[in-house]
């Protein structure tokens, strides 16, 4: 089958598209183009500095275990090193009388 005998697929309304276009437009892209958001992306940097410093300075002068480690109902960690529930690595919620005393009965076990 020759290519000029293949069928026309093509959507009619394409054939307009040409006059929409700009004149600028018609030989390709602009020669002269330039960057439009460098503020956008000086701001963004920025932000990635400013949380990175955030986060070694958390990490360095912090104490992460804290975040993952069970408290009682006295905010003594269960199982920390220095308190005196370090033997006592577990934590037990009791069964609350209400919901809203579900997190304040809580004891330290081994």
């Amino acid at each position: 089958m020759n290519p000029s005998q293949s069928l026309n697929t093509e959507d009619p309304s394409s054939k307009d598209l040409g006059k929409i276009t700009s004149i600028e437009l018609q030989n390709g892209p602009l020669s002269s183009r330039s960057c439009t958001d460098l503020l956008c992306l000086l701001l963004f940097i920025a932000f990635l500095l400013t949380s990175t410093a955030i986060q070694l300075f958390a990490w360095s002068t912090g104490s992460p275990q804290k975040l993952l480690q069970p408290y009682d109902v006295d905010h003594n960690g269960c199982g920390l090193s220095g308190t005196n529930t370090q033997d006592f690595p577990y934590v037990y919620f009791a069964a609350p009388l209400s919901q809203s005393a579900a997190l304040y009965t809580t004891v330290c076990v081994k």
